[in-house]
């Protein structure tokens, strides 16, 4: 495997094929800054422009390159805090919180690497990760440090490959980021089995640029068929990597030149009628390999794990290409459901993210999916939001909310050790009780043989079960709720320089108040919102809209079945009435909750809204909130 490093023209080159010109600006912004701060780094600068250029082959959007070029500068501590100022300023809010994240997961990765497991690491990454883009930045930056692996300690490459086996490899498939697992897995084998690797390549005879080539014709000339034929199809041409070629191997017990599906080939279609025209195509362009063993028909007779699609073996300029047929339906119970093949590769699962891992996958589906003017913003798609996940002792992993104490951890263990909590130690220090816990800290809480729970530790814990709990020992009695009482306001015409508030989100042409503030400020509530029910009325001003009223975002909560590709489905919905989305929450059950923030002006829009969401395969209820 050998790479070309790649210069600051090339990202900027690569970016403009898919990205609007006018968002270009903040990759050389980011440049730039990176050109400041590291002038006579060359290899982090390399690094950096490596990482930035990968994800323009993901082709994802211009912050997240602007972030992986930016990843590592705040490694150096020196000037901090200028350095986060500058890139608020000149490049935005969001790059910014990006390079953080990813700084805090580097920081968390070292402290714990080979404290716990490597399991218990990818939990408490993808918990620090509230942003699902610093994750397609971590995966690039790994990428390019095995391209260089020459460059890394020799002493570490074994436990570095390990990691990169049970952490990056898993999650890059679940994220449908083929390309990178693949030269990952490819990677690793190679610096782990070096001959063995040379043994297989040796074996090939062609070079994998020869098959990629290969691949590319045949691509090529398939398109033309199926355009011919008017089967509207994707298609996904890739030769098998060489780990993937040695499990073949050893599984069934075969040489390289006995195996079949070295090159692979994907045809993904609309219909199961559309699959057997593109099989008869398939059997009329190209020679067949005439035999059942080289054929599966999964769709007529479908796998214990519901997998379905048709597998055949095509001949193209005397070499055999596995083909795989299948509709977009197959392939997201391939990729997502019960037979996702990152359960046939024995990943382990990850109960608390593989939800939001495929959700984030559908996002980058449907973004690719569209035209370049009618991307949506990125969507934050709630990793560790709110939360942080620390450890026992004995590596166990603690889900707290943000800002939590030691005592808030106390509780979440057993209310005894609570009550009881005397001290603490975090990463082996002793820490003061209302001590601030962070993503992968360990925490042991130590004993006192008297209750120790103090009126002083309500002013800091965090966690309802904490705050309800030392309440009860204390003998505080929570107030009862008062019955809300509905206030009418007539509605009358003003022109203010205002604030909306965020708790109801007032769209224009609703019935509105407005609420003076200490600060002599005026925050806009719909009448009815439950925020304003027990203020004076001396607090309460009566405004209307005026004409020039911008665009709002207004939350609303969808109620649906939880299935393969929900979320693709109801973006796509969302697009159908051309409506922004800018943040998806979800929550699952038996049904899964998901919260969309969408940017609209007109609150009679959200009807049509509502229409074409419920016509969405098990959506059971559409609100606004």
């Amino acid at each position: 495997m050998q790479y070309k490093e790649v210069n600051a023209n090339q990202i900027k080159e690569k970016a403009e094929e898919y990205i609007l010109k006018s968002e270009i600006k903040k990759i050389d912004t980011a440049i730039q800054i990176l050109e400041k701060y590291t002038p006579n780094a060359e290899k982090q600068i390399q690094h950096a422009l490596n990482t930035g250029y990968i994800l323009t082959e993901l082709k994802l959007d211009s912050e997240s390159i602007a972030s992986a070029l930016l990843h590592d500068l705040l490694d150096n501590t020196v000037d901090l805090d200028k350095k986060i100022e500058e890139i608020k300023n000149k490049i935005g809010t969001e790059v910014a919180d990006i390079v953080q994240q990813v700084a805090k997961i580097d920081q968390i990765e070292r402290k714990n690497r080979g404290k716990i497991s490597n399991k218990l690491l990818t939990q408490v990454v993808l918990g620090t990760a509230k942003d699902i883009r610093t994750i397609f930045i971590q995966l690039a930056a790994m990428l390019d440090h095995l391209r260089n692996y020459t460059n890394l300690e020799k002493s570490k490459l074994p436990e570095i490959c390990k990691r990169v086996q049970e952490i990056h490899v898993p999650i890059a498939h679940k994220l449908g980021a083929y390309d990178i697992e693949w030269e990952l897995e490819d990677l690793t084998f190679k610096i782990s089995n070096p001959e063995i690797y040379r043994q297989i390549k040796n074996e090939l005879k062609e070079k994998r640029s020869f098959r990629e080539k290969l691949l590319s014709e045949f691509k090529e000339e398939l398109e033309k068929t199926l355009k011919t034929a008017h089967i509207p199809a994707t298609t996904v041409c890739r030769p098998k990597s060489f780990s993937g070629i040695y499990r073949k191997m050893k599984n069934q017990n075969k040489k390289v030149n006995e195996l079949h599906d070295l090159l692979g080939s994907r045809i993904i279609c609309h219909s199961v009628e559309d699959c057997y025209k593109i099989l008869g195509l398939l059997y009329t362009k190209f020679k067949s390999y005439a035999n059942e063993k080289y054929f599966d028909d999964y769709i007529a007779n479908p796998k214990p794990n519901q997998y379905k699609s048709i597998h055949t073996v095509i001949e193209y300029k005397s070499k055999p290409i596995e083909v795989q047929i299948r509709t977009w339906d197959m392939h997201r119970t391939a990729e997502e459901g019960l037979a996702a093949h990152w359960q046939y590769k024995k990943f382990e699962k990850e109960p608390l993210f593989d939800k939001q891992l495929t959700w984030a996958k559908q996002l980058v589906e449907f973004q690719r999916q569209q035209k370049l003017e009618n991307l949506i913003a990125p969507i934050n798609i709630g990793f560790g939001k709110s939360e942080i996940f620390v450890l026992t002792p004995n590596s166990e992993i603690i889900i707290l909310p943000e800002k939590s104490t030691p005592v808030d951890f106390a509780y979440a263990i057993h209310t005894d050790l609570g009550d009881f909590c005397e001290k603490a130690l975090v990463n082996n220090k002793i820490v003061t009780l209302d001590h601030l816990l962070e993503n992968g800290d360990i925490v042991k809480i130590m004993k006192s043989k008297k209750a120790q729970f103090k009126r002083q530790w309500l002013l800091f814990v965090q966690s309802k079960k904490a705050r309800d709990k030392i309440r009860q020992k204390l003998g505080l009695i929570l107030p009862a709720k008062e019955k809300k009482t509905q206030r009418k306001i007539t509605k009358t015409t003003s022109d203010k320089n205002i604030q909306f508030g965020k708790c109801c989100n007032p769209l224009q042409g609703e019935e509105i108040i407005g609420i003076k503030t200490t600060k002599r400020k005026i925050i806009i509530h719909r009448i009815g919102c439950k925020n304003i029910q027990k203020l004076p009325l001396t607090k309460i001003l009566e405004v209307g809209w005026s004409a020039s009223t911008k665009n709002m975002q207004v939350k609303i909560k969808i109620t649906a079945e939880d299935r393969t590709s929900i979320l693709l489905d109801l973006l796509n919905a969302l697009n159908k009435v051309k409506v922004k989305a800018t943040e998806a929450q979800s929550k699952t059950r038996n049904t899964i909750i998901c919260t969309f923030t969408i940017e609209i002006s007109n609150p009679e829009i959200l009807e049509s809204i509502a229409q074409q969401l419920t016509q969405v395969n098990g959506v059971k209820k559409v609100e606004r909130i």
